[in-house]
């Protein structure tokens, strides 16, 4: 093996490598993205239950009891 084939080859390896890390690096973001997706779904669920507790504490009481015999 000459010096112009080990220097081809280390390229090469080299290249893989790199391939390989930057798959690597996409698939761990993509995975983030979905968990983040996934978690920003359930802050907007909880911010929405709260709006309706901070409704239900908030409302004058004889408002409330008409909302539950209107149910």
């Amino acid at each position: 093996m000459n010096l112009y084939s080990a220097i081809v080859a280390a390229i090469a390896i080299w290249g893989v490598v790199r391939v390989t890390q930057l798959w690597l690096a996409g698939k761990r973001q993509a995975k983030s993205q979905s968990v983040h997706a996934g978690q920003q779904h359930a802050i907007e669920d909880l911010e929405s239950r709260i709006r309706t507790l901070e409704r239900i504490v908030i409302d004058d009481q004889g408002a409330l009891k008409r909302k539950f015999d209107d149910l």
